[in-house]
């Protein structure tokens, strides 16, 4: 039996673990990534937003907060396949400036496999270069109608193509 002091202390701690299981819930079921952490001697805040089907691009953000336009020289981001390294992957692309807003920067990366991937993001400034890795599990979450018209013409396409290849093995 607990005294009422302790009754209360266990209904408080209850309360602030049921608060903070919430808080903790912000992200559950959302496909983007989100990462806080640093790039070098740079703060970075990267948003990767996937795109609804793969192969699409995935439109990354990075703001580095608490620098003028004049600091940051050049952000570039890289998408690097887990099982490839960085041998085979394109080259980095050049996240342009966001006009009207100075510590952010965006950039389109076509991801072309279902799979996961590490997105590298590199900031150049008078303080040297600095690196960021941000995990990214690329998956399709959603399903695009076929215009009925597509159909028809990939259809028919497909019979032509069937209808040459009985041909050449009849000849």
């Amino acid at each position: 039996q607990l005294d009422g002091a302790s009754a209360a202390m266990t209904r408080w701690g209850g309360a602030v673990v049921s608060i903070l299981a919430l808080l903790s819930m912000a992200h559950v079921g959302s496909p983007d990534t989100f990462f806080t952490g640093t790039a070098g001697p740079y703060p970075v805040r990267v948003t990767v937003r996937l795109p609804g089907v793969i192969p699409g691009l995935a439109q990354i953000a990075v703001r580095v907060p608490g620098t003028s336009p004049a600091e940051i020289q050049r952000v570039t981001v890289r998408a690097i396949q887990w099982n490839l390294g960085p041998e085979g992957a394109p080259p980095a692309d050049v996240a342009t400036a966001v006009p009207g807003d100075a510590e952010l920067h965006s950039a389109d990366l076509w991801l072309m496999v279902p799979t996961s991937y590490r997105v590298l993001v590199t900031v150049e400034g008078p303080a040297g270069a600095g690196t960021a890795t941000v995990p990214v599990v690329a998956l399709a979450t959603a399903q695009r109608e076929m215009p009925r018209g597509l159909g028809f013409v990939l259809a028919g396409l497909g019979l032509f193509l069937g209808v040459g290849l009985l041909t050449i093995v009849g000849v």
